[in-house]
């Protein structure tokens, strides 16, 4: 059932969490991986890819009417078992669980390397923690609540790139389907990660203040990240040439690089730091939706505890082992396979599964 009881989100408040999701760390290197799986054709892969994301989104939500005052895992328990609901709540506790400590890494990696050379690690991932576990501990309302004041203070961060379009290459996008529709349909698997996210749906569902808007909350959501994805795309492959691109890890990044004002000259330090907020668009839900899928899982009813144990281990662990760049990345192709199963193909599974089942005990 929900964490919070009077944890109810608004559909714009939801939107927001999910978009936030999405956009967060998959932004900044995009272009690159579009341009490595697809060349210039990359910007319709995102097409591809958000038309595959409101289809299994949309399932999610349908599967969630099945039982609207309860999360994934008690419909999972009460339809076929509670192993199998203890089983589900195991695998969405490491994906999360990983999709957070995934966050946490990528935006201490770019801090470090742009803002903050010679800070620690672990004073680094301390500096996170502490705002992110007075959001987490609030719930959804509190996350949802923060989702919508990022956006709403960030929502002008995409005009700064009409800037360098005065640059512009617009003949770099042609000729459209260089090599065929094949390439475009392939690139999917490069940059799958940056549309995996809507998962929580399966969570925050039961805490919706109009269920009935679920659908158009999905659909909002996907259609921002998309339009988001496809502006920067563009705007970094007429910029960079089809083979300049490739040798960016940042491409985002260093494309501001060239921007200049009489007042400031690196434009993409202030940038990286306000960006921060965005990053923390993953690790706040990710973190929330860990904790929540651990207390199901032992039924211990204190999130907060879990909460603190999980933070700690993160830093602790910073002592021994920390992903670099290359590894993070690895990381992140791992979760994008792991999200295309976990968040594409089991809510139409079991919304199949489900629908088969009700069907058959109709007939008996």
């Amino acid at each position: 059932m929900k964490a919070i009881l009077s944890a109810d989100i608004t559909t714009l408040q939801f939107a927001c969490l999910i978009s936030g999701f999405q956009i967060s760390i998959a932004y900044l290197p995009l272009p690159r991986l579009l341009a490595e799986g697809a060349g210039t054709d990359g910007w319709m892969t995102i097409i591809v890819l958000w038309l595959l994301s409101v289809i299994a989104s949309i399932c999610a939500v349908r599967l969630m009417r099945r039982l609207p005052e309860g999360t994934v895992l008690d419909l999972i328990s009460k339809r076929i078992g509670k192993w199998a609901g203890k089983t589900a709540a195991f695998v969405f506790f490491v994906y999360f669980a990983a999709m957070a400590y995934d966050g946490f890494v990528r935006t201490t990696n770019i801090t470090r390397s742009w803002l903050l050379p010679e800070t620690k690690v672990y004073v680094m991932l301390v500096l996170l923690l502490i705002p992110a576990y007075a959001i987490v501990k609030g719930g959804p309302l509190l996350a949802g609540r923060y989702a919508e004041f990022v956006f709403l203070i960030t929502c002008w961060t995409p005009l700064i790139f009409l800037y360098p379009l005065k640059d512009a290459h617009w003949l770099n996008l042609l000729p459209m389907f260089k090599e065929g529709i094949l390439p475009v349909l392939t690139g999917v698997n490069h940059v799958l990660f940056s549309f995996v996210g809507f998962a929580a749906t399966l969570f925050l569902y039961p805490n919706l203040k109009h269920k009935q808007y679920a659908v158009r909350g999905v659909l909002l959501a996907n259609t921002l990240t998309a339009a988001l994805y496809i502006w920067i795309t563009i705007i970094c492959f007429v910029y960079f040439s089809p083979d300049e691109i490739t040798e960016f890890n940042q491409p985002v990044i260093s494309m501001l690089k060239t921007i200049e004002f009489r007042v400031m000259e690196r434009i993409e330090v202030p940038f990286i730091a306000f960006y921060l907020l965005i990053y923390s668009m993953i690790w706040i839900p990710a973190s929330y939706l860990t904790v929540f899928c651990s207390d199901w899982l032992l039924g211990t009813g204190s999130i907060h505890r879990h909460l603190q144990f999980f933070f700690v281990l993160l830093v602790v662990s910073s002592f021994f082992y920390f992903p670099s760049f290359n590894q993070n990345e690895n990381l992140e192709t791992q979760l994008g396979n792991a999200g295309a199963v976990l968040e594409y193909i089991v809510p139409a599974v079991l919304l199949f599964f489900f629908w088969a089942q009700d069907k058959l005990q109709r007939r008996a």
